[in-house]
């Protein structure tokens, strides 16, 4: 089945022909579909209160040529936002994925500025969408909502060198 045990109480890899499934931690690159990925959060065997503070954030930048970069923040929450800008000072990306599903909180209210990215994604659900409280954070920024805008295609295409690179919303067509 391509599954094995690597020794790690419920852990295991899959190898399959396309894929390697490995651990990673904090400094660790690598490639994808020509896009460069570096993991930024957590370090290899850091202790975290919570689960979520453990969420991989990943940094995916495109080739220069397209010049976009895009921030994942998975389900971190505030000690991971705390963790990842005290060891990121200079963090930014021309996309941000909120954290924790779009939870609001004051330091990923912070993380917005401190990324200061031309857009904003949030993956949440219509009860956090009507309670919205990101909206300052997000002036001056496209803002995407899966609540409000359903699913959606980002894009990044360069427009010379003092726009790295721009957003395009594409909705996907009903299947």
């Amino acid at each position: 089945d391509g599954i094995r045990d690597i020794g790690v109480t419920g852990v295991q890899t899959c190898a399959l022909p396309i894929f390697e499934i490995r651990s990673v931690g904090r400094g660790d690159r690598g490639d994808w579909a020509g896009l460069d990925w570096t993991v930024l959060h957590p370090r290899r065997g850091e202790p975290n209160r919570t689960v979520n503070d453990g969420s991989l954030v990943l940094r995916v930048e495109a080739p220069d040529s397209m010049g976009g970069s895009l921030l994942l923040c998975g389900d971190i929450q505030d000690e991971g936002i705390a963790r990842l800008l005290s060891r990121e000072p200079g963090l930014a990306a021309s996309v941000l994925e909120l954290p924790h599903h779009g939870s609001w909180r004051p330091i990923a209210a912070e993380l917005v500025h401190r990324v200061d990215p031309r857009a904003v994604i949030q993956s949440t659900g219509a009860r956090r969408w009507r309670h919205d409280r990101f909206g300052p954070a997000c002036v001056g920024r496209r803002r995407f909502v899966t609540a409000r805008d359903g699913s959606f295609v980002l894009e990044f295409s360069a427009f010379g060198p003092t726009d790295g690179g721009s957003v395009q919303k594409k909705r996907r067509p009903a299947s």
